[in-house]
């Protein structure tokens, strides 16, 4: 399933990426972003929702090796998505725009694991959808803002800063199941 749904949102950036969304701005009215801008939301809150199953309480305490697997899944879909929208985005606007909708990808792909670890991975598309209001409305000038990692120049040191800490999230967040946290509270240290 999401393989199909990788494919689709493939389909749907190569056919409709140029297609504007018109959005409200805090500086200058409404703007065009284009919808391409947006979609690597999309793949990561995918990658990230594919981790909800009809046992996510059981799997949630499961051993390790179940969680090694939950990870790798993480990792592949995160990965196979990042190779499409870098291939998409770099066949269209060049090596630059594919670089920087690769970045937004993996800062998406944090805020996505962070949606999830809150409220479940079935929800992990809540946060990222929750962003793209205040980098819209006041983000969109003729500069990019320091934090709008959607729109940033490839180089752009806070932007990259970013994408490290949400890598550094998604690592945590893969760590942090709760028998690990368990094992870890003071509580159970001092348990016999």
């Amino acid at each position: 399933m999401l393989a199909l749904s990788l494919l689709a949102l493939a389909v749907m950036e190569a056919m409709w990426g140029s297609i504007g969304l018109v959005l409200p701005t805090a500086r200058t009215g409404d703007v065009d972003v284009p919808f391409r801008r947006e979609l690597p939301l999309a793949y990561a809150a995918l990658a990230v929702s594919s981790l909800h199953g009809p046992m996510e309480g059981l799997e949630a305490v499961a051993a390790g090796s179940l969680q090694q697997m939950r990870a790798l899944h993480l990792i592949t879909a995160a990965v196979l998505s990042g190779v499409v929208v870098g291939v998409l985005e770099g066949r269209h606007g060049g090596v630059a725009v594919g670089v920087v909708a690769v970045r937004a990808l993996v800062v998406w792909l944090g805020i996505a694991v962070l949606s999830g670890l809150c409220m479940g991975w079935a929800l992990g598309w809540v946060l990222p959808l929750a962003t793209v209001f205040p980098l819209s409305y006041f983000g969109s000038s003729a500069d990019p803002q320091w934090w709008d990692w959607s729109r940033g120049a490839p180089g752009d040191t806070a932007a990259n800063l970013m994408a490290v800490a949400a890598v550094l999230l998604v690592v945590v967040g893969l760590l942090s199941t709760p028998w690990r946290r368990r094992r870890r509270s003071p509580r159970r240290r001092g348990a016999v």
